[in-house]
């Protein structure tokens, strides 16, 4: 910021513009965790930004969802899922100001298993049928195995979100399947349903 002197030199004044020099601050973010299931708590700590002016002397957050703070270091609570971007401000005794951001992700809570699986079998068709004990999946995996008593259980298909059926095309005549399905979303997978057994035709 520039300011102008009087000098005197040699009896007489002169105008000088005089400068403050500077440097860059570095806003630092440390988030503990910052990932992991809803209600997240997380600890921000920006106690490690730095300035070659003096010192820090101000630190100001927004979270990302409405919410803001003060302080070095500072914990919030996102009880909504989704993901965040939290911000910090930091102030310096010159007057300097540095910023950083960094990326939250409150996970939903995983899915409610399924249950009451059935398997019906029509020709060489397999009709699954289950219930939907969940309201957050994103969707419906189900596996399948040959054999009876098998438990080398392969990925078969997946359903959408809210939809407690499926058909397999794929079953062979007169041989033995055991099913089983399972919801998941962004917060990861529900316990497995019961096991259904059928025998095509």
């Amino acid at each position: 910021k520039g300011a102008l002197l009087r000098v005197r030199k040699f009896g007489r004044y002169a105008l000088v513009t005089c400068f403050r020099v500077s440097g860059s601050v570095r806003a630092v973010i440390s988030a503990t965790p910052s990932t992991g299931t809803a209600p997240l708590s997380v600890t921000f700590d920006g106690s490690g930004s730095t300035t070659p002016n003096g010192s820090v002397v101000s630190w100001a957050w927004s979270f990302g969802d409405g919410a803001v703070g003060a302080g070095p270091v500072t914990t919030h609570t996102y009880s909504i899922p989704g993901t965040y971007t939290a911000s910090l401000r930091v102030v310096d005794s010159s007057g300097a100001v540095g910023t950083a951001t960094a990326s939250i992700v409150a996970n939903p809570l995983p899915p409610a298993a399924p249950s009451g699986l059935t398997a019906s079998p029509s020709g060489t068709l397999v009709v699954l049928a289950w219930q939907d004990n969940s309201s957050n999946e994103t969707g419906f995996a189900i596996e399948r195995c040959e054999g009876t008593g098998c438990t080398n259980f392969a990925a078969l298909a997946t359903q959408w979100a809210n939809y407690s059926s499926y058909s397999d095309y794929g079953a062979l005549a007169g041989r033995t399947y055991r099913y089983r399905v399972r919801a998941y979303n962004s917060g990861g997978t529900s316990p497995y349903s019961n096991i259904a057994s059928v025998r095509t035709k």
